[in-house]
């Protein structure tokens, strides 16, 4: 997301994660994670595959995400994914790659295990496990691949199934170049764009995770916001540009 910051009249918020295209030759993708805008190269995708899978991570009501009272309506991002893995599915056939869609959630309907079960169901032979976060940490995609890992070692079906994994792909030339198209975008909204701060804002992680347990993650998102001011400098764009990291919740070195 990217856009004017409501209480600071100078200033650009990103915030986003954005899909990337699949690899060719596997009959099956799963994909984790968040939305992504069809610009970013999603439909280039690859010869072979026949099945996908998109991953979420909508929480249950019970967390309190999601409850009425707090204005948030889980309906909408199940929606959407729904229409993404649809659309997903039509650019792979004007591709001649007659591919499935499948949308798995970690914690929320449908689920990561029913997703798997359908891909049984329809006899997918190869697969590709896609994030939708562009960036890897074991606490998003790590977390879904983990789950993944045990139902695949646990299923006879599965165990034999020919599959690889994309961790990563905030480098992808599609991905930063559809970000600096969002943020120079934006800043031709203010009087006077070359004043505006760009503000980078990235999902917090533990500290343990990055220093004790080797999370890529700050490193990834860092070098990832290097590309895209690099990408905006070639353009001429030279605005100072920040990134912060959300605070966890509770809040965690």
């Amino acid at each position: 997301m990217v856009g004017p910051h409501p209480n600071s009249p100078e200033a650009v918020i990103f915030s986003g994660e954005l899909m990337v295209e699949p690899l060719i030759g596997w009959s099956g993708i799963i994909l984790f994670g968040s939305l992504m805008p069809s610009h970013t190269g999603i439909g280039s995708s690859p010869m072979g595959i026949n099945g996908i899978i998109l991953f979420g991570s909508l929480m249950p009501s019970h967390t309190g995400i999601g409850s009425s009272h707090m204005g948030i309506n889980l309906f909408g991002p199940i929606v959407v994914l729904a229409c993404l893995a649809e659309e997903l599915r039509k650019a792979l056939c004007t591709k001649n790659v007659p591919a499935k869609v499948y949308v798995g959630m970690r914690y929320w309907h449908p689920f990561t295990e029913e997703a798997i079960e359908q891909i049984k169901r329809d006899g997918i032979t190869k697969l590709v496990v896609l994030p939708l976060y562009p960036q890897f940490s074991i606490s998003t995609s790590g977390s879904s691949l983990r789950l993944l890992e045990s139902i695949f070692r646990e299923d006879e079906y599965l165990v034999n199934m020919q599959h690889t994994v994309i961790p990563s792909w905030y480098q992808r030339e599609g991905y930063i170049k559809a970000m600096a198209d969002l943020i120079a975008k934006e800043l031709g909204s203010f009087d006077c764009p070359d004043k505006v701060m760009i503000f980078f804002s990235a999902h917090g992680v533990p500290l343990a995770y990055v220093e004790e347990a080797g999370d890529p993650y700050k490193a990834e998102m860092e070098e990832c916001v290097d590309l895209i001011m690099e990408e905006l400098e070639k353009r001429r764009i030279t605005n100072a540009y920040t990134l912060a990291y959300q605070v966890m919740m509770p809040p965690l070195e």
